[in-house]
C-alpha cells in the first residue's frame, strides 16, 4: 500500500500529535498547502500513539504490506538515526538516516530493504544534493566524513579534503547578474564532478565554497589531485563569462593537521585556504602539522621557516662537539615515506608477479630462520616464523593484494604497506591481549616484504650517505647496531638522555648528539645543517661564511684530540696501580681502544653480533667474530659479557613475548638460563677462543648467587673451561643486597652503573623527563658502591666500574677516593680519564 503523499498516509495510520518537522517530511519537504497542514493537525487529534514518525515516512514513500514488519524496520531506522546523531553531535534529517540505514542494513529484512531502497534513495537524493549544482549537501558531507574517520580508525588509512572557494565570485554576480552566477556555479560543479575518481565526491559547503572528499588519499596525493583540478579549471573557459574560473584551494588530511575530527579537519583546510588567498589567489595551500604551505607549480611546497637560511633551533646537548652535514630523517620502514608511482592497467600483472616473488623470498628466509632457531633454542621460539609463513601463504591475503592493486594501480610497495596497515589495525582492535599483540607480527612481516620489493636486505642505517646528520624520533639499540658509523657526523633525536643507549654509542664514536623539541618531520630532509652541541644550537641551511667558520673549529678540535690520544705512562693513585680498560662492541671500537692505550678490554658487548645477524649465531660464527674483532690487539685481558638481550634489545629472529614491563622481565642471564642451548653455544665459543687469547666471562643482570653457580657448573663441564674466570655484573638492587654471596661465588665483579642507577632510582635512562633522578644515582648508591669496592679488595678479587660514570669527569675524583682502581670506559674517553686522574694526583 503506497500513498501518493504524506496527507493520504496520515489518514490511514495511527499516530500521536504531529510535529512541525514531521509535517515537512510527510508533506514531501513542505510542498503541501497551509490548509493541508491544518487538516493533518486536525486529523492527528484523534489518532492513537503506537506508531513512530518513521512509519509515516516509510508508508509515504514505499510499499510495505505487513504493518508488523513496517514497525520493525522503522524502529531500526529510529535507532540508527539516534546513533548517527550521537556520533555526529547534531540532528540528522530522517531521509538521510533512512538512506544510511538502507545502505548499511544487515538484517533478515535485507531483501525488502533492497527492494524499497530505490524509493528511499531517490527521495533522499533530493534531500542531500544541492538543487543548483547537483553537488552533495553540507549535511551529507558531515555524515560521509564521519564514515571516513571511522574507516581510518578501523583500518589505519587516511583521507583528505580540498576546500575550494571561487575567487571574487561576488564580482561575477555584480557584473553579470545572479542568474549568470548560478550558471558559473553549475559549470564549476559539473567540471569537478566529471573529473573526480569514482570514490571521490563534491559537496556544496555554502555559497561559493565547495569541498571535495578524497577517501584513501594522503596529503601528498591530495596535493596532486588539487593541482590537476586547478589546471583543468584554469584552461577551461566558462561560456557564460567567456573566461576560465579562478579558485583558491585549502588541502588537509586526516591526522596530519592535528585533525582528529571533522570540525578540526575542515578548520585546517580553511586555514590553508586563507593562506592560498593571502598568497595571491588561484593557488593551493597544504595543511601540515598545524601550518599551511603554498604548493608550488612543481608540486612541492614553498619554503617554510625551516628552509630559510641560517635558521637556529635550540637543542639540548647529550654529547658535545660540532659537525657539518646533511639532514637524513630516519623512520622505520612502515612509517617511512615510501616512493609512490602509478602503473598502467596492462602493467598490473607484472607488478603482481613482483609482489609474489618478494613474498616467496620472505617465506624462504623465514624457513631458514625457523630451522636455525629450533636448533639453537627450541621449537616454541621457531613457531613464530611458522606463523609468519602461514600469514603470507594465506590465499585471501593475496586476493586482497590483487584487488587493491587493480583498483589503485600503484606500485607494489604502497599496496603491500596499505594492506598490512589495515590488517595490523584490525588486530589492534581486539580486546584479547594475545590476539592484539599479533599486530607487531603483521608489521614485521610487512617490513620484510617491502625490503624485498625495494631490493635491499640490510637496514637503511647501514648504508647512509656521507656526512649524514641523522635525525630520528628515537634510536633503539636494534637501530644503532646497523649504524654506518663512518658517515654519521651528528645525531638529533626527540627522545633520549645522557644515559640512553644512543648516547653511549655517540660517545663511543665521538659523534655530537643533541635532542630537540621541534617536530623532526618539519626539518628539511637532505638539506645542509650544522650541529653545535657546545652552544646548544642546530643551524639549518647555513651560509658559506658559517660553514667555513665551523670547519676551522672542527679542525682545531680534531688536532687537539689527536695529541691527547697518545698513550701515556702507567697510572697510579695513592701508590695503587690504576687500570684503564675499554668498553667495546665492534672491531672499530677495539682498534680505537688499542690506539688510545687501553690496558685491556673491560667489557666486550656481544649484542651487536646478535642484533645484526639474520639468523641466530652458532658457535663457529661467534668464534670467527671474536677472532676478527680482537686479531690486531695485544692486551693483557679481554672480558666478554654473555649476550644481554631482552627489554629493548630484541633480535628480529627471536620471539620475545610482549611483557607488560620488559625491563623487569626475561632479560640478561635470566633469558640465557631459560634457553640453555643459546647459553651453551656462547660458552663453548668463549672457551675455544680462550685457547688463543686469555679471556674472562662476565654474566649480565645477575640478581642472585644461584645464577652464577649454575653458569659455573656448565662452564666447568666443557673441556677447557675449568680455569676460565667467571664474574658477575652488578646491575640490580637485588645484586647489591646479595653482594656478599655473589662475590663469594664469582671470580671478579663488574659494576654496571647505567642499569643499576636506572633500577634503583626507578628512572628510565631513555626518558628525559626523569633524567634528574637518574643523575642522582651515584649520590644515592655512594655508600653501597664504596662497600662493594672494599669487599672485593679484601677478597683479592678485581672490581671494575664499567658504567658511564667511570668516564665522567664529574665523578672520577669521588670514585678514586672510595678505592676504585679499575675503570672501563668508551675508547675515546680514555685520554680524558687519564688526564683527570693525573690532575687528581697533583691535587693530592
Amino acid at each position: 500500500m503506497a500513498y501518493i503523499n504524506g496527507f493520504e498516509g496520515v489518514k490511514n495510520i495511527a499516530h500521536p500529535k504531529i510535529s512541525g518537522d514531521l509535517l515537512e517530511i510527510i508533506c514531501s519537504g513542505g510542498d503541501a498547502s497551509e490548509i493541508q497542514k491544518r487538516d493533518i493537525e486536525k486529523i492527528s487529534q484523534n489518532l492513537g500513539s503506537r506508531y513512530y514518525p518513521e512509519i509515516l515516512f516509510l508508508l509515504t514513500y514505499t510499499e510495505v504490506d505487513d504493518p508488523t514488519l513496517a514497525e520493525k524496520i522503522c524502529l531500526s531506522i529510529s535507532s540508527h538515526r539516534k546513533n548517527m546523531e550521537t556520533r555526529l553531535g547534531r540532528p540528522i534529517r530522517l531521509e538521510l538516516a533512512a538512506m544510511d540505514y538502507v545502505d548499511s542494513a544487515d538484517l533478515e529484512d535485507k531483501p525488502i530493504m533492497e527492494n524499497m531502497g530505490n524509493f528511499i534513495r531517490q527521495m533522499a537524493r533530493q534531500a542531500i544534493t544541492d538543487s543548483k549544482t547537483k553537488a552533495f549537501s553540507a549535511e551529507q558531507l558531515l555524515i560521509d566524513m564521519q564514515k571516513e574517520i571511522d574507516r581510518a580508525y578501523r583500518y589505519g588509512i587516511t583521507f583528505s579534503i580540498i576546500l575550494i572557494d571561487l575567487d571574487k565570485f561576488k564580482d561575477i554576480n555584480d557584473s553579470y547578474g545572479h542568474q549568470t552566477g548560478d550558471h558559473v556555479l553549475q559549470f564549476f560543479a559539473s567540471l569537478i564532478i566529471g573529473n573526480l575518481r569514482k570514490l571521490d565526491n563534491l559537496y556544496r559547503f555554502g555559497g561559493d565554497e565547495f569541498i571535495v572528499l578524497l577517501p584513501q588519499t594522503n596529503i601528498k596525493g591530495a596535493g596532486r589531485i588539487s593541482r590537476k583540478l586547478l589546471e583543468l579549471l584554469n584552461k577551461t573557459p566558462c561560456g557564460e563569462i567567456e573566461k576560465s574560473i579562478s579558485v583558491s584551494m585549502g588541502v588537509a588530511a586526516y591526522g596530519s593537521s592535528y585533525s582528529n575530527n571533522y570540525e578540526k579537519l575542515i578548520g585546517a583546510a580553511d586555514q590553508a585556504l586563507y593562506k592560498a588567498k593571502a598568497g595571491g589567489r588561484n593557488l593551493i595551500a597544504l595543511s601540515r602539522d598545524g601550518k599551511s604551505e603554498i604548493l608550488a607549480q612543481n608540486g612541492e611546497t614553498a619554503p617554510s621557516e625551516y628552509q630559510k637560511g641560517n635558521l637556529k633551533i635550540n637543542c639540548e646537548t647529550i654529547v658535545s662537539g660540532c659537525a657539518i652535514g646533511n639532514i637524513f630523517i630516519y623512520r622505520d620502514i612502515i612509517s617511512n615515506q615510501i616512493s609512490q608511482y602509478d602503473i598502467k592497467p596492462e602493467e598490473s600483472q607484472i607488478e603482481l608477479e613482483r609482489i609474489r616473488r618478494a613474498i616467496n623470498s620472505v617465506i624462504d628466509d623465514l624457513t631458514r630462520m625457523q630451522s636455525s632457531i629450533e636448533k639453537e633454542i627450541n621449537r616454541e621460539h621457531g613457531a613464530i616464523f611458522l606463523v609468519h609463513k602461514l600469514i603470507l601463504q594465506d590465499s585471501s591475503l593475496f586476493i586482497d593484494i590483487e584487488n587493491e592493486l587493480n583498483e589503485q594501480l600503484l606500485n607494489g610497495e604502497i599496496i603491500v604497506r596499505d594492506i598490512f596497515r589495515r590488517l595490523e589495525k584490525r588486530f589492534l582492535l581486539f580486546e584479547d591481549k594475545e590476539r592484539s599483540e599479533k599486530a607487531k607480527d603483521i608489521r614485521d612481516i610487512a617490513g620484510r616484504v617491502i625490503k624485498k620489493l625495494q631490493g635491499r636486505e640490510d637496514n637503511i642505517l647501514s648504508s647512509l650517505p656521507p656526512d649524514t646528520i641523522l635525525v630520528s624520533r628515537r634510536l633503539l639499540p636494534s637501530d644503532t647496531v646497523f649504524l654506518d658509523r663512518k658517515n654519521v657526523k651528528a645525531i638529533i633525536t626527540v627522545e633520549g638522555s645522557r644515559g640512553s643507549h644512543s648516547a653511549i654509542l655517540a660517545r663511543a664514536l665521538n659523534i655530537p648528539y643533541v635532542t630537540i623539541q621541534d617536530k623532526i618531520e618539519m626539518l628539511p630532509n637532505l638539506k645542509q645543517a650544522i650541529v653545535d652541541s657546545d652552544e646548544n644550537t642546530c643551524i639549518i641551511n647555513p651560509d658559506g661564511r658559517l660553514i667555513e667558520e665551523y670547519r676551522n673549529r672542527i679542525l682545531l678540535h680534531e688536532s687537539s684530540r689527536a695529541r691527547h690520544m697518545a698513550p701515556g705512562k702507567p697510572l697510579e693513585y695513592r701508590k695503587h696501580k690504576i687500570s684503564l680498560l675499554a668498553n667495546v662492541s665492534s672491531r672499530e671500537e677495539a682498534i680505537a681502544a688499542s690506539d688510545s692505550g687501553a690496558d685491556g678490554i673491560g667489557l666486550f658487548r656481544m649484542e651487536n653480533i646478535y642484533l645484526t645477524s639474520r639468523t641466530i649465531p652458532d658457535e663457529r660464527f661467534l668464534l670467527k667474530q671474536f677472532e676478527e674483532i680482537f686479531s690486531h690487539m695485544i692486551v693483557k685481558e679481554i672480558t666478554i659479557r654473555l649476550v644481554d638481550i631482552g627489554s629493548d634489545k630484541t633480535p628480529a629472529y627471536l620471539d620475545f613475548k610482549n611483557e607488560i614491563n620488559p625491563a623487569l622481565g626475561l632479560r640478561g642471564i635470566r633469558f640465557l638460563l631459560k634457553h640453555r642451548n643459546l647459553l651453551q653455544t656462547q660458552l663453548e665459543a668463549c672457551i675455544r677462543f680462550n685457547r688463543k687469547v686469555p679471556i674472562k666471562i662476565l654474566l649480565p643482570m645477575v640478581s642472585v648467587p644461584s645464577e652464577v653457580i649454575e653458569v659455573r657448573e656448565i662452564v666447568s663441564g666443557i673441556k677447557g673451561g675449568e680455569k676460565i674466570p667467571v664474574g658477575a655484573m652488578i646491575e640490580t638492587p637485588a645484586a647489591v643486597f646479595n653482594f656478599d654471596s655473589i662475590l663469594e661465588t664469582s671470580d671478579f665483579i663488574s659494576i654496571g652503573t647505567n642499569d643499576l642507577f636506572q633500577y634503583t632510582m626507578a628512572a628510565d635512562r631513555e626518558n628525559k623527563a626523569v633524567a634528574g633522578y637518574f643523575d642522582m644515582g651515584f649520590e644515592t648508591l655512594y655508600g653501597s658502591i664504596k662497600g662493594m669496592i672494599e669487599k672485593s679488595r679484601d677478597a683479592v678479587k678485581d672490581c671494575t666500574i664499567c658504567g658511564e660514570i667511570a668516564g665522567d669527569r664529574e665523578y672520577i675524583s669521588s670514585i678514586l677516593k672510595i678505592g676504585l682502581t679499575r675503570f672501563s670506559v668508551l675508547p675515546n674517553l680514555i685520554p680524558q680519564v687519564r688526564e683527570e686522574i693525573m690532575k687528581c694526583n697533583l691535587q693530592k
